[in-house]
């Protein structure tokens, strides 16, 4: 068989049309979901970089929205800034992670208006279909090449979505590469490129049937290979979303012609000129190396990855810094002590039987263990708990948690998943 090369994506589009569907259509689909897709701005401690992205629902307090992106286009960013065309300006927002995952290449930020007046996003619907091999599906996004042919590299052209046309060719379980997870991936036609990486793939109603992650250009032996897309599917989505508070719009059926659910426009506009074109040609080389992890944010980044582990051996990405928690689950199939540091509890240890939980624990379930069952994080220099709306809850020294309200914890807390005991000790 041969063995494809995946290269990271980000996405540009010379504009091509699918033969059945009119101009009318893709000018619809754009018109209706670009208030939704923003361009996401990154700063790392060695270059600048440049994605897409989406709005999928309100978070609490005013001004604040949950955006869904690429893992790849945010790794290692130390900081992030969200972009909205508003007619003849930009509105701009701050973000920040509130979860990511390699093996799905998708992170959810919180993302908080900053302008100085009121600006209110569209939000995109979610399929929740049997998607049909052969339906029209479109791309939108921020190709980083568009931006370096426009003669405004800085202000509202940078912020202006394109659009592609192309059809799903097929739906299927695979992997963005060899470390990470099986998901469910959709095949496509429509054309991306660098920046495209993060933004929505459309169906004709507006609705996302996936997130633009990577593209296959060549075999092993040199030969090109053209127009072959991959996207993480609605159900990956969902998946990853079901660790969190953030609520996907659904949408079961698709007649062309609905409203998006979106807001309202605002009256005053926040300029927003920062981008300048050192950002949008910024980036270095992506290792054309076999199943590459999806790159596309036109970036070099650097990523002190969290540490996977589970009872059956997977390879490990270890954070960086001192190991400051260690933590065992014999009974649920953890039996090896693992290390955490303190950046990787900043950032937040997910606990379950998921493929894509941080510490797997395969033989979870005859312990009432949830696929998504708890994470463990450090805030403000306090270790917590957190039930993550699991089946059978999780207890603290006898104390059956809340659903989603973390709890302190420490290394003599008796904590249960289900019926499940964990281990904690501090290292050596």
């Amino acid at each position: 068989m041969v063995r494809i090369i995946i290269a990271a994506l980000a996405l540009a589009l010379s504009p091509i049309t699918a033969a059945s569907v009119a101009a009318q259509d893709v000018a619809d689909v754009a018109e209706r979901a670009d208030r939704a897709v923003g361009r996401v701005l990154t700063a790392s401690a060695i270059s600048l970089g440049s994605g897409s992205g989406f709005v999928i629902g309100e978070a609490p307090g005013n001004g604040r929205y949950y955006f869904l992106t690429n893992e790849h286009v945010v790794r290692g960013a130390l900081d992030l800034e969200i972009g909205f065309r508003n007619g003849n300006g930009v509105e701009r927002y701050a973000a920040r992670i509130l979860r990511e995952s390699r093996g799905y290449d998708l992170a959810l930020l919180e993302i908080t208006y900053t302008g100085t007046g009121t600006h209110r996003p569209g939000i995109l619907r979610v399929a929740d279909r049997e998607l049909r091999r052969g339906e029209t599906v479109f791309a939108l996004g921020f190709p980083g090449a568009s931006a370096i042919a426009a003669a405004d590299t800085s202000g509202v052209n940078a912020f202006t979505t394109t659009v592609t046309v192309g059809t799903i060719s097929k739906v299927y379980d695979g992997s963005f590469g060899s470390n990470s997870g099986i998901i469910e991936l959709v095949e496509h036609t429509t054309l991306i490129n660098r920046g495209n990486s993060g933004g929505p793939l459309l169906d004709r109603c507006g609705h996302v049937v996936g997130v633009n992650t990577a593209y296959i250009f060549g075999d092993p032996s040199g030969e090109d290979i053209n127009n072959i897309f991959i996207s993480s599917s609605p159900n990956a989505i969902a998946e990853f979303l079901a660790p969190t508070q953030a609520e996907l719009l659904r949408a079961t059926t698709c007649n062309p012609g609905f409203t998006i659910g979106s807001l309202s426009q605002p009256a005053t506009i926040a300029l927003l000129a920062t981008l300048a074109t050192a950002l949008l040609v910024a980036g270095g080389v992506l290792a054309r190396s076999q199943m590459a992890p999806a790159g596309g944010a036109m970036r070099v980044s650097r990523q002190a990855g969290m540490r996977k582990v589970s009872s059956r051996g997977r390879s490990p990405s270890k954070g960086g810094g001192k190991p400051v928690l260690k933590l065992a689950a014999p009974e649920a199939g953890l039996r090896g002590a693992t290390s955490f540091s303190a950046e990787d509890l900043a950032r937040g240890v997910t606990l379950g039987r998921h493929p894509e939980a941080d510490v797997v624990l395969p033989q979870g379930e005859t312990h009432g263990v949830s696929r998504h069952h708890a994470e463990l994080k450090i805030t403000n220099r306090q270790l917590t708990i957190t039930d993550l709306g699991s089946s059978n809850g999780t207890t603290v020294d006898g104390t059956q948690l809340a659903a989603h309200q973390p709890r302190q914890i420490n290394t003599k807390s008796v904590v249960r998943l289900g019926t499940a005991q964990l281990s904690l000790s501090r290292p050596d």
